[in-house]
């Protein structure tokens, strides 16, 4: 089981269908499946492969769907930061994880620096909220733009796709790994329980 084959059915099936509606933006499946290689090319330039990981620390958006496919397109594992936690906590996942690319919105370019000035391996801070990008860091829809897209990784089975972290209420914050075969089974049991509506 593969969790990119979630978008190619969806871009064979639906391909103009809705994908995504976030800030005024409304993308198809046939859209979202052309970004997300091209994003994943970036994340390969940036040496993500072999499951190195991405980390991202921003709210929900359509550039979060993509992002969230495009990792594992390039051959990478996710590992999406808590938005409720502090810096000390943050630095714990990204500690953990040894992220070396970080996807930051308008909500945590502040966090996302001093992150950055914390853990030497950190190499690349992207933006992708609204709005002008901040010095020092690169533009999500460049890296969009700018790249060629690449063949899926084919990263899939038991190949890691993402690692949540806990809040540590009891103990202290541990990483909940769960490959492709596990999301895409826990997918599909969320999916069965959703009423059938249309859109």
């Amino acid at each position: 089981m593969q969790g990119t084959q979630f978008l190619r059915q969806a871009v064979a099936c639906r391909p103009d269908g809705i994908a995504t509606i976030c800030a005024g933006r409304q993308r198809s499946w046939r859209e979202v499946g052309q970004r997300v290689p091209r994003l994943a090319a970036a994340l390969r330039s940036f040496g993500i492969e072999d499951g190195a990981f991405v980390a991202s620390l921003a709210m929900n958006s359509d550039r979060y769907v993509e992002l969230f496919f495009a990792v594992p397109w390039a051959g990478g594992a996710f590992a999406p930061l808590n938005i409720r936690w502090s810096v000390a906590e943050n630095e714990y996942a990204l500690t953990d994880s040894k992220s070396s690319v970080l996807f930051v919105d308008e909500d945590f370019i502040d966090q996302a620096r001093e992150l950055r000035d914390r853990l030497p391996w950190i190499k690349v801070l992207v933006y992708m909220g609204e709005g002008a990008t901040p010095e020092g860091m690169l533009a999500y829809e460049d890296l969009v733009a700018q790249h060629e897209p690449m063949a899926d990784a084919n990263r899939s089975g038991e190949d890691l796709w993402v690692i949540f972290y806990t809040g540590g209420t009891t103990a202290h914050p541990k990483g909940v790994m769960m490959s492709h075969r596990g999301l895409f089974v826990a997918t599909m049991g969320y999916l069965a329980w959703l009423p059938d509506v249309e859109d």
